[in-house]
């Protein structure tokens, strides 16, 4: 029988560290002639590409403790190893009778109380799974329902030619009830699963003692939603049936399913090639906004969980240096495997980081890498877990408790159970569409609902967006900045204020249509066509597939509105259920996604709209540059203490910044110094002729004249950068007029008799990346004019010191060599006025999206152009600003 801890008298396991960066551990199952007997282990090292072979296993974490043991075998001793329940019961199943089982396993293979392994083991995922051999999916115990289901999958489903009387057979609700019973099991609501299904070459389901390859699972859940998600066939058939007491709509929303998610996402998750190689197809930010219904206990597994699978990503530890990737072996079975875009952007896997700073760092990173034309609908459509300070804990674990003897903070357990407000520009899954839900007959159990409407930005899908709200006009790059103070995080961003809410009606529960919309969207006769701009607003003036609406939607809202009874509201679920009419059921559906929970208003300037369900009379309505649809902003005053502590706090921060930069610059040219000298004292060493080559320096300087000629008058998104560009015209200048001279010996301008100046052409290569990382400092910064001086004046001594042909600048100062040095050296931040910008009084909370007829697709921004240009009063507020959302 299985021996809990604290039963036993046995040592508890200490783990080894990793010998190097693509070292993992092997669990090695001992076989077992008894299903009861005690688990036992080696737990061995090996390496990514090594030849042996080994098996992964997926299974749920969940919530049970680890309160069971394995016992982990050690030159001739056994040490106690803490699991949960479920893995011991995967462990069981999966031994063999009389021989090892080599598995790698992430609750016993990973130091999950080790931060700095964690960090290091999550980028490897990938490969670990993609180097295993068979992916064993374990879905738990067997029960009655699990295997009826996969029996009914192996023996009836896949029949193909047989599948249409499958469906419209009344004898098999059973069947396909206990199909619907086993995609609702624990395991597909794991965020981690998609990625470990997705990157196996094969899979294998276990319940139990039964097992069925994932391939078949898979065809079979496909077309299970195929039919049911059309016609609603098979719920049709659970009607009829007295068993399951003619509930309509027995399955709910199947496509919502984390089964049938799971399935279509791995599906389409790669495209491959001829020879093999498989290329990820989805960027990051459209799986987590795709696959939001998964969970993960660790809410930074949101992001870290979907970061080998997408094709602008490549995994990295925080604290490591070198790739995961290094031997030749491991390189080409990442290559084959084709799991990664070898030029997708290094992302940073850091657990040690808060939630927020987590949720902060995939926000930027997706509006980096978006279509600038919609960057800004991230902060629109929901993704983000919620998040309780026990998350951000030290050494809170994926299971869910704290491991960590040493926390900071000696909290209680209520305490740490406390959820974190997030900034209103990280939407949350409350406003998620869809959630399980548990249905009062128990036989349905636990059911795939709607809980709110779609978002109306709708997934990032490469070319298409449902609106353009903002016209062309992208998200203003230099006016993004994010700000994170002791109590609160900022996200700044540019856009105008539009319009004020001026009216709004009662909130469409469930999707209902109350009665008071008629009057309110001007229907009073009913008998007569809907107003177009009532019907449009209903379905956010799109159809089903964000195109648009058919034109059979004004025939079927009036049709539908008919079937009201005076005073009460439209029940569009009974409408659906029961009207056996598709044509309708198609309508109500496309209102339900759109209207659920959200409100009818009016604006000031007359427009008629849909606006979330919190917001109120006053909040205003504003386009944001880069986002493609209008949102619900409110104000809030700040206090003057507020202003006070922000205005002191940006200046710390902004000392900080400089310091770094400047620190920065110091450390590029003492090493451009450092490499100067060696070159000259191998030259010496060497006993080659030095001499003054002519004409080539004056290449050169026509080529850094250029460059600056390029800066002045081409890169106007940074000040600065025009700056530069001044100095690099003074400095081609001045090189113009010392390769006239004689005796400036430099070494770029120095050659060997047997060289021809290719040395002088590398050394100018090399400057202008220094000099463009100068031209960018305000933007990454946020620098004032103001406070770039330092930074300048650091890389005018930095070049004159590196470079020594710039010297004879100084004799035109005046300045010897020595004190160009003793400036240097002494240049500080604290010599110069640190300014910065006056803290704005108000900040703003964005309350959501929202729908405004007649402003969705760049009508907007034509309004602000005409308004200005026409020298109104109304176009003062119609200006671009800054917006502080907090």
């Amino acid at each position: 029988m299985a021996t809990r801890v604290g039963t036993n008298l046995l040592q508890p396991y200490v783990y080894n560290e990793l010998s190097q960066v693509n070292a993992l551990r092997i669990v090695k199952l001992h076989g077992a002639s008894s299903y009861g007997d005690d688990i036992h282990c080696d737990l061995v090292e090996s390496q990514l590409g090594s030849p042996e072979s080994f098996e992964a296993v997926s299974w749920c974490w969940g919530k049970e403790s680890f309160s069971r043991i394995l016992r982990i075998h050690v030159e001739g001793e056994q040490f106690s190893f803490p699991i949960s329940p479920n893995l011991e019961a995967a462990l069981r199943a999966l031994r063999k009778e009389t021989s090892e089982r080599p598995l790698w396993i992430d609750a016993i293979c990973i130091n999950q109380e080790n931060m700095k392994e964690r960090n290091s083991q999550v980028p490897h995922m990938d490969l670990i799974y993609g180097e295993a051999e068979n992916v064993c999916i374990w879905l738990g115990n067997s029960d009655d329902n699990s295997q009826v289901a996969l029996k009914f999958i192996r023996d009836e489903v896949l029949r193909i030619w047989e599948f249409d009387k499958l469906c419209e057979n009344l004898k098999k609700s059973k069947q396909w009830h206990a199909l619907v019973m086993l995609m609702k099991r624990p395991w597909f609501s794991r965020r981690w699963v998609v990625q470990e299904v997705a990157l196996g070459s094969r899979g294998t389901i276990h319940c139990g003692t039964d097992t069925l390859d994932w391939q078949q699972f898979a065809d079979a859940v496909s077309l299970f939603v195929e039919v049911e998600s059309a016609i609603h066939r098979l719920s049709e058939v659970m009607k009829r049936d007295q068993t399951f007491d003619h509930i309509p709509d027995f399955f709910g929303h199947v496509p919502q399913l984390g089964a049938a998610l799971l399935v279509d996402a791995t599906s389409n998750l790669f495209r491959s090639s001829k020879n093999g190689e498989r290329k990820p197809l989805s960027n990051l930010e459209y799986l987590v906004s795709r696959l939001s219904v998964f969970e993960a206990t660790q809410p930074r597994d949101t992001i870290y969980a979907l970061l080998s699978i997408a094709k602008d990503t490549t995994p990295k530890a925080i604290d490591q240096d070198l790739p995961l990737t290094q031997s030749k072996e491991v390189q080409l079975k990442l290559s084959a495997l084709g799991q990664r875009n070898m030029l997708s952007e290094t992302y940073r896997v850091d657990y040690n980081l808060p939630v927020v700073s987590v949720y902060k760092d995939f926000i930027f990173f997706s509006i980096r890498k978006s279509d600038q034309s919609r960057a800004l609908d991230i902060i629109c459509r929901p993704w983000a877990p919620r998040v309780k300070r026990k998350h951000d804990q030290a050494g809170f674990k994926l299971g869910g408790t704290i491991a960590s003897k040493d926390n900071a903070l000696d909290l209680r357990k209520e305490d740490l159970e406390k959820e974190l407000s997030l900034p209103s520009w990280i939407p949350d899954l409350r406003r998620a569409a869809f959630t399980m839900k548990e249905h009062p007959n128990p036989t349905i159990g636990l059911r795939m609902e709607r809980k709110n409407a779609d978002p109306l930005v709708g997934l990032p899908t490469n070319g298409e967006r449902n609106y353009s709200a903002a016209g062309t006009r992208v998200i203003t790059r230099p006016k993004l900045n994010f700000k994170q103070r002791e109590h609160f995080y900022s996200m700044f961003v540019e856009g105008f204020i539009l319009d004020n809410v001026n009216r709004i009606e009662e909130p469409a529960r469930l999707g209902n249509i109350p009665w008071s919309w008629l009057k309110f969207g001007k229907w009073q006769d009913t008998r007569i066509d809907p107003p177009q701009e009532f019907w449009r607003t209903l379905v956010a003036d799109r159809g089903a597939n964000g195109r648009n609406p058919p034109t059979f939607y004004p025939r079927a809202c009036k049709e539908s509105i008919n079937k009201m009874t005076e005073g009460e509201p439209l029940d569009t679920k009974k409408l659906i259920d029961e009207g056996r009419c598709t044509i309708v059921a198609e309508f109500l559906r496309r209102v339900q996604a759109v209207i659920w929970n959200r409100r009818l208003m009016h604006t000031q300037r007359g427009h008629m709209g849909l606006v979330h369900e919190t917001v109120k009379k006053g909040d205003v309505i504003c386009v944001l540059y880069g986002c493609s649809v209008p949102v619900v902003l409110r104000e809030v005053k700040k206090t003057e203490q507020d202003v006070k502590r922000e205005r002191i706090e940006d200046e710390r921060e902004m000392k900080e910044r400089l310091r770094k930069v400047v620190d920065m610059m110091k450390t590029i040219f003492k090493k451009r110094r450092e490499k100067r000298l060696e070159i000259q004292n191998n030259m010496k060493l060497r006993g080659l002729k030095l001499d003054v080559m002519r004409n080539k320096g004056t290449i050169w300087a026509l080529l850094i004249l250029t460059t600056g000629l390029c800066l002045r008058f081409w890169h106007h998104t940074t000040p600065e950068a025009a700056l530069i560009g001044e100095l690099l015209v003074c400095i081609s200048q001045q090189l113009i007029w010392s390769d006239q001279t004689d005796g400036v010996p430099v070494d770029h301008t120095l050659r060997a008799q047997s060289t021809d100046g290719i040395r002088a052409f590398k050394d100018y290569i090399k400057i202008i990346p220094l000099l463009l990382v100068a031209s960018q400092v305000r933007f990454w910064t946020r620098l004032s004019v103001a406070n770039m001086y330092p930074v300048l004046i650091t890389v005018v001594i930095g070049l004159i010191t590196a470079f020594p042909q710039l010297q004879p600048l100084t004799k035109l100062r005046s300045i010897t060599t020595d004190r160009w040095h003793q400036w240097r050296d002494k240049i500080s931040t604290a010599r110069f006025p640190i300014r910065v910008e006056e803290p704005a009084q108000y900040y703003w909370t964005l309350v959501g999206e929202c729908y405004v007829h007649g402003m969705m697709n760049g009508e907007a921004i034509a309004l602000q152009n005409d308004e200005i240009a026409s020298g109104l009063q109304e176009g003062d507020n119609i200006k671009a600003r800054t917006f502080e959302l907090r």
